[in-house]
């Protein structure tokens, strides 16, 4: 196991749980809420939120003073950071966190306030995304990076149906 993360997997991003594997925690989806907190992290702060692989474990997450952003962020990172997966949000607790905290992000007219799947769903048996279906896209994209309250920041999701 330890092979195989150390071959598919980048050192800096790791869960608590991939570099310790005798602690005792089941590696699961979680460490990928984990990996995108680093990166989040580091997209804000411009630096990994852990120096080193046992500082992963024994050091409490601190922010920066600057630059300054809100304490949701704050929050979020701390909520994805989590040292124990079972308190780490999954990635649809992450994601519904984000549009609560800030609901400019939320995409009007949609069903779910994300992007919902069967826009991309051809009206034909096989379900194949056309081209047009790709350009509806990148216009709600578009629309949503004229959005000057968001300043930059863009979150969207891809739902599934179930």
């Amino acid at each position: 196991m330890e092979n195989e993360i150390k071959r598919h997997t980048t050192e800096g991003y790791r869960a608590p749980e991939q570099l310790f594997l005798h602690s005792g925690y089941s590696i699961n989806e979680k460490v990928d809420v984990f990996c995108c907190g680093v990166i989040l992290f580091v997209l804000s702060f411009h630096r990994r939120p852990f120096d080193t692989e046992i500082s992963t474990l024994n050091t409490q997450l601190a922010t920066p003073d600057f630059p300054k952003y809100s304490a949701n962020l704050i929050k979020l990172l701390q909520k994805m950071l989590s040292r124990d997966p079972a308190t780490r949000p999954s990635a649809l607790e992450a994601l519904q966190f984000v549009l609560q905290s800030w609901p400019d992000l939320k995409i009007s007219g949609s069903k779910t306030g994300l992007l919902d799947a069967d826009i991309f769903k051809d009206n034909s048996e096989k379900g194949e995304v056309k081209p047009t279906m790709i350009n509806k896209f990148k216009k709600m994209i578009a629309l949503k990076l004229q959005n000057k309250r968001t300043k930059g920041w863009i979150l969207a999701a891809l739902e599934e149906n179930e």
